[in-house]
């Protein structure tokens, strides 16, 4: 599940919240250039099982000295916590955050 094999992608080291995240960027472009409404679903595998670590953020986790899963469990929100970072970022440097509506929820629980 934590790697991504998109063609595009095919042949570099990217976890599936990061390649998902690029991929909803990039479907963004064209509406929101064109002053389109658009919507978008992002819904990521991360947090679920299996956990795999998302390596951009494990060492800092284990260097606190977490249980081994529990560093993978922390570093996985942590890219789910920056992918949605990175959307709003997008979504404000193009003047398009003002007018859009941004829904997070679990699907199942805390």
């Amino acid at each position: 599940m934590g790697r991504a094999r998109p063609r595009r992608l095919h042949g570099q080291d990217i976890f599936l919240t990061e390649a998902l995240t690029r991929e909803a960027l990039k479907a963004l472009e064209a509406p929101i250039t064109d002053r389109r409404p658009f919507f978008l679903y992002m819904s990521h595998y991360a947090v679920h099982a299996p956990i795999e670590e998302d390596k951009r953020f494990l060492e800092k986790y284990v260097d606190a000295g977490l249980d081994p899963i529990e560093a993978k469990y922390a570093a996985m929100v942590e890219g789910m916590d920056k992918s949605l970072g990175d959307i709003i970022d997008f979504l404000e440097q193009r003047g398009a955050a003002g007018n859009t509506v941004i829904l997070f929820m679990s699907d199942n629980g805390g």
